[in-house]
């Protein structure tokens, strides 16, 4: 899940990345359009300007003709009429010094609106060409703008799919808790059938070996028949716990230096009575406590908070010992207690 979102929020960075580039583009490819649009009326006034300058020269040189000009003053004027060129310096000096000055101002003008039809025709060119490649330029960014939010978009719908697929795994959990919290129930009610039954704990824990604890309740079990607990004196549980719980600590002492922290164990009648009145929002209804029949303890030394190192190994390893954190008490349970773990026997 965690990757997921991950990617959805890498594709989301690079779509709108991708949006703005083209925006730009687009931007960029409408402003080059416009320089040509621009280019293109100059152009068009220009050559509008240079066929005037060259009639109004025209007209002049025809008349010079008719008048009997001396055909020194007409070659000028034909070599502009007849110039595909108005760039050359050296034409209009000719021009000044044979035809005089009036009839030059003329010739030049024709000249110079030539020079500038050129010029303003390359200038046209070039912008067209400018508003081509950013043009297509601005399509390529189009693309990839919709090839990345396409991705981001089915990334999403992945994700959603995912999280759908987590709430019904969490609907399935729930409907797994209630149908164990059933057979729980049926179990104790079996316990309660079997109460004149033998409940000898067999096996032996250095000199405990337990006892029967036939017709005594919870919280009333007999001392004598409770074994203690390996590093952690003055703590006592039934034969059978006692000895996991060893195992247990040992193996956790390997690892973190020292035995298993306990702050409670087995739990008379009494001391659940007053646990409960001190602690009712924590403490189970007096006599019904797995504490009262010695296969529960509380810890501490790290253990007793979600998210430490020292509750992670208890969550990693208590269960090859047969030792685990009930439902009810673990994160997001019905009453988190991350100290509470109980023996399954």
């Amino acid at each position: 899940m965690a990757a997921a979102r991950a990617r959805l929020e890498e594709l989301t960075v690079r779509a709108s990345t991708a949006l703005e580039t083209y925006q730009q583009a687009q931007q960029a490819a409408d402003d080059a359009r416009a320089r040509n649009w621009e280019a293109s009326e100059r152009l068009a006034f220009a050559l509008e300007e240079s066929g005037r300058r060259r009639a109004a020269l025209g007209r002049w040189a025809a008349q010079a003709y008719r008048s009997g000009g001396a055909m020194q003053d007409l070659d000028p004027l034909v070599v502009a009429l007849t110039s595909g060129s108005g760039g050359d310096l050296g034409h209009d000096l000719l021009v000044l010094n044979r035809v005089g000055r009036a009839r030059a101002t003329a010739t030049v003008a024709a000249v110079g609106a030539e020079r500038q039809e050129s010029l303003t025709a390359e200038d046209a060119q070039r912008t067209a060409e400018l508003a081509t490649e950013l043009t297509a330029a601005a399509e390529e960014a189009r693309r990839q703008s919709e090839e990345a939010v396409r991705e981001q978009t089915q990334q999403l719908m992945a994700l959603e799919s995912l999280l759908g697929d987590a709430q019904d795994a969490a609907t399935a959990a729930q409907d797994e808790l209630a149908r164990m919290a059933a057979a729980r129930a049926v179990a104790d009610a079996r316990v309660r059938e079997d109460a004149g039954r033998s409940r000898l704990i067999t096996g032996t824990l250095g000199e405990c070996s337990g006892g029967d604890f036939a017709g005594f309740s919870n919280g009333g079990l007999p001392t004598s028949s409770l074994c203690p607990l390996w590093g952690a004196p003055g703590h006592l549980l039934r034969v059978d716990a006692a000895g996991a719980f060893q195992l247990l600590s040992e193996e956790y002492a390997r690892q973190w230096g020292e035995p298993l922290c306990v702050t409670d164990s087995y739990r008379t009648l009494d001391s659940q009575i007053a646990l409960s009145a001190s602690k009712p929002s924590l403490a189970a209804v007096p006599g019904t406590s797995n504490h009262g029949w010695g296969r529960a303890v509380d810890l501490c030394g790290g253990v007793q908070q979600f998210g430490t190192a020292q509750h992670a190994w208890m969550r990693d390893n208590a269960a090859r010992f047969n030792w685990f954190l009930p439902a009810w008490a673990q994160q997001g349970g019905s009453k988190p207690e991350p100290w509470h773990w109980e023996y399954a026997g």
